[in-house]
């Protein structure tokens, strides 16, 4: 990487967080397919699996604002520390207790209304770990992070199904989540530039500019429709292929490994005035190549070039956040971002699936090319996303 990216990998709180934070997010990338498994093998019914992802997701996406909220009001460890507890409780609690659907819906919504605010924590310190210069490669390393857990962590929640059981994924990811926020909140870096209670109480006496609502509800409606695409392409896949196609697996893994070559090379570099839409443009680039031919060899390549604007512009939202967003507000904008990005896989998944049902799957690709042409469309026609990026 260049200089920005070199700083973060050597700097040793940048580093410590990155790693810790990494670790703590690592159960959201194992629950979808826990619970499903879950649903499926302990309480008889794929279907009650959905409904269990349902209510953690939504759950989650509703908490997770309140939860950076309480970072600013109340500190950093009691409200990770609490949240943690109560989280991997939820999950273990329904691998022990094995309630009946009602009460197993009940416990994955307690599990995700207190999933810990790691990341909009982690995501708020980075402009005071490295500095405001340099945020571009951080983000891109943060970036292509978040596509490493969507990768090991399914296979980590396969694997411990087959080899132990349906329950395994739900107790490893509890017991992951409590070392890993435990670690985290521990860190020197985490104590040194995570105090939000702090910089919230600075705030009062010094002047601070004003948290601009419609900046907050654009970078949400990007993640909506950028997220939302990622589920209905991901459901076209199993639907076109079989889930028992390897083809299926090369495909999904096609649009993850284009992630992360795009985060390297592209989202390091510096964030100007039309960066978001040109990076939210080769995503869609891709998916319009998808729909040319249904030659395995093609579609691969067409998801490969997809992919490789995903993590770019993530790293480019969360970049924008950071540098114009209020001190004492980024974590809580992270987490409404990170909330519309949830509601938007949601809506896609679902839009996706009765697509498929009642049309083809070919219309669930369409649909992805939908959603995505509107997020470049919200990214190009807004002009507040351009302030202070001409350079």
């Amino acid at each position: 990487m260049s200089g920005g990216g070199r700083e973060f990998a050597f700097d040793r709180h940048a580093w410590s967080v990155l790693i810790w934070q990494l670790v703590s997010r690592a159960p959201s990338g194992m629950l979808n397919l826990g619970l499903v498994f879950f649903g499926e093998g302990v309480l008889g019914s794929y279907a009650i699996g959905g409904m269990l992802v349902a209510a953690y997701n939504i759950a989650y996406a509703i908490g997770s604002p309140l939860a950076a909220r309480l970072l600013s009001l109340i500190g950093t460890a009691p409200v990770l520390g609490a949240y943690a507890i109560v989280s991997a409780g939820a999950l273990a609690a329904l691998v022990m207790l094995a309630p009946t659907a009602p009460g197993a819906l009940i416990l994955a919504a307690v599990a995700g209304f207190t999933f810990p605010p790691v990341t909009p924590l982690a995501r708020s310190m980075y402009p005071r770990i490295v500095g405001r210069a340099k945020l571009e490669p951080v983000f891109a390393v943060d970036a292509i992070a978040q596509e490493f857990i969507w990768i090991v962590g399914p296979l980590v929640a396969t694997s411990a199904a087959w080899l132990v059981g349906p329950s395994a994924a739900l107790l490893i990811a509890a017991s992951v989540l409590l070392a890993g926020v435990s670690v985290f909140a521990a860190l020197p870096a985490t104590r040194r530039y995570g105090n939000l209670h702090g910089i919230a109480m600075a705030s009062r006496s010094t002047v601070k500019g004003r948290l601009d609502l419609r900046l907050v509800a654009i970078l949400i409606a990007v993640g909506f429709f950028l997220v939302g695409t990622s589920g209905t392409i991901e459901l076209f896949v199993v639907a076109h292929f079989g889930y028992d196609n390897p083809a299926a697996g090369i495909a999904l893994a096609a649009i993850s490994v284009g992630s992360l070559v795009g985060g390297i090379f592209i989202g390091k570099r510096p964030l100007r005035s039309g960066s978001l839409p040109l990076r939210l443009g080769l995503a869609l680039s891709g998916l319009v190549a998808a729909t040319f031919s249904d030659n395995v060899i093609w579609l691969v390549i067409a998801l490969l070039i997809s992919g490789g604007g995903v993590a770019p512009a993530f790293a480019g939202v969360h970049t924008i956040i950071a540098t114009r967003v209020p001190d004492d507000r980024t974590a809580l904008t992270y987490s409404l971002s990170h909330s519309g990005q949830l509601i938007g896989l949601a809506v896609g998944t679902a839009l996706a699936g009765a697509l498929i049902e009642s049309v083809s799957a070919h219309a669930a690709l369409l649909a992805s090319i939908g959603s995505m042409a509107i997020a470049v469309a919200i990214a190009t026609a807004a002009p507040v996303l351009r302030r202070g990026l001409e350079r």
